[in-house]
């Protein structure tokens, strides 16, 4: 059977990188068999190299090269990473403790509030704590953030890495401790905010004032992915509706964004260098608005990657923007092939990629309008694509989902891009009725989310299980990588195994 493999750099080098996360992990648990694999996945790549050097491209010799070296920044971090989390000698106990207020707000009526700059008896650690604290004369309802706390309470430590689970939200977060106080307990000094925290203040305070609190805090999770203050039963209803990525800030949210800086752009005239500056700006702003998350990174990158080959004149290549965007991340902050919305961004986009091409063909086949076939085809690939990470993170299916996303998804561009720029012309008083005018929408979104998550069926519970992470390379066997003359014979096996799974985890 002639198989072949159509090379990309970059996914070449993103592969590698997982194998060499995931031989970290297993050097923690199982050091002899782990840093056998490390020596394995850094070898075999360097002697591969240095065998085909004079037969293949040399493109293909410096990707393998390019791929250890990033394998030896990225180990080095995650070993740098797990003992740096916590400081010697500090544990669970009571401590003094002192910090500067990052964000301070109510989930679910109870106070929450997170500190940096940490002091714990008197020694500055790295990290931030979350602090719940009992409220009930509401006195930090008037505690703006950058104010200093001091208090003593017992300090509970978390733990990066236990066994084979790591705490990826932790670690995005950089939430090292907890603890729970009173508000008798605690002393407040007044402190100065930094420019960042007035930027986020300010929205969240106009959005606010203008949609009421309830509307308020989901359009500031919508522009920035801040879920915090969004009640349970909202958060619940998006996530059974499968809508849950609008409240994650995602390449969904940079593909609005473009779209309306591309209009603008469009309409100014602007050249296509000047285009791609003002673009990198842009991004590079709402990644810093948004925290960095990996999801928005990811997106912000292939963006970038895609208008740069624009302007040189080449041919855009979705999959190997998605592997530099995932080498980038996996290199620098290993620790996020673990974390639930990395592996939904990335396997999201992959998805895409891989079946909506072929999905969109056949629809278009039997007749369907393009514009039909296209929206189907893009959210029905990338449910594929996150359905692994749901089924192991949140062990649930959204029946509806697919169908849901293709009927909302227009109403969900409309609400971004109403609350951005109604947000944006609010600076000027008399228009600030725009964003009341936008809070309208946030609540249209709301109870189309609350009513398809009442539909029979919307949400199916499954059994949590890792196993579903072999659903990736059966997706590679049945997609655009592999080309053979067996080719649909392996995918009916491909798509007959993850069948199985999935019907064993459902009947389990």
């Amino acid at each position: 059977m002639k198989v072949t493999v159509n090379f990309r750099s970059f996914i070449v080098s993103m592969v590698i990188l997982i194998a060499l996360v995931l031989s970290c992990l297993l050097a923690l648990n199982i050091p002899w068999l782990g840093f056998l694999l490390l020596s394995i996945v850094v070898a075999v790549p360097v002697t591969v190299a240095f065998i085909i050097k004079k037969k293949v491209p040399l493109y293909k010799f410096v990707t393998l090269i390019m791929a250890v070296a990033l394998c030896v920044v990225s180990a080095i971090i995650f070993f740098v990473t797990v003992n740096a989390w916590i400081p010697d000698g500090i544990e669970t106990k009571e401590y003094t403790v002192k910090g500067l207020i990052e964000d301070n707000y109510v989930a679910d009526y109870r106070r929450v509030v997170v500190l940096k700059d940490l002091q714990l008896d008197g020694e500055a650690v790295g990290g931030k704590m979350k602090v719940m604290i009992d409220d009930n004369l509401k006195v930090f309802t008037l505690v703006p953030v950058g104010d200093t706390l001091e208090f003593s309470a017992k300090v509970t430590v978390s733990e990066l890495v236990s066994g084979f689970t790591v705490n990826a939200s932790a670690l995005r977060n950089n939430i090292r401790y907890y603890a729970h106080t009173s508000t008798s307990e605690v002393k407040i000094a007044k402190g100065e905010m930094s420019a960042l925290d007035k930027v986020n203040v300010f929205v969240k305070n106009r959005l606010t004032e203008c949609m009421g609190n309830t509307y308020g805090v989901v359009a500031y999770g919508i522009l920035t992915g801040d879920k915090n203050e969004i009640s349970a039963s909202v958060r619940e209803s998006f996530s059974a509706a499968g809508i849950a990525h609008i409240l994650a800030v995602s390449g969904l949210h940079i593909g609005f964004l473009m779209l309306l800086i591309t209009f603008l752009l469009s309409k100014l005239k602007t050249p296509r260098l000047a285009n791609f500056g003002i673009n990198t700006v842009v991004l590079l702003l709402y990644c810093l608005f948004a925290g960095f998350t990996p999801s928005v990174v990811r997106a912000s990158i292939m963006f970038l990657i895609g208008n740069l080959a624009t302007l040189l004149g080449e041919e855009r290549d979705g999959f190997n923007a998605l592997g530099l965007a995932a080498t980038a991340i996996l290199t620098f902050s290993p620790f996020m092939l673990f974390d639930a919305g990395f592996i939904m961004s990335v396997g999201a986009v992959f998805g895409i990629f891989n079946f909506a091409p072929v999905i969109t063909e056949a629809l278009t086949k039997i007749k369907i309008p393009s514009k039909i076939a296209s929206a189907v085809s893009v959210a029905t690939s990338a449910q594929l694509g996150i359905l692994p990470a749901c089924i192991i993170f949140f062990g649930n299916l959204q029946l509806y989902s697919v169908l849901i996303n293709v009927i909302l998804m227009p109403l969900m561009s409309v609400v971004f891009i109403a609350i951005f720029v109604a947000l944006i012309v609010s600076l000027i008083p008399i228009f600030k009725f725009l964003l009341t005018v936008s809070g309208f929408l946030v609540k249209g979104m709301i109870i189309a989310a609350q009513f398809c998550a009442t539909l029979p069926f919307a949400q199916i519970a499954i059994a949590s299980s890792r196993v579903a992470y072999s659903f990736y390379p059966l997706y590679f066997v049945s997609g655009a990588f592999l080309g053979s003359d067996k080719k649909r014979l392996l995918s009916i096996i491909s798509w007959a195994l993850i069948a199985a799974i999935v019907l064993i985890l459902l009947i389990v």
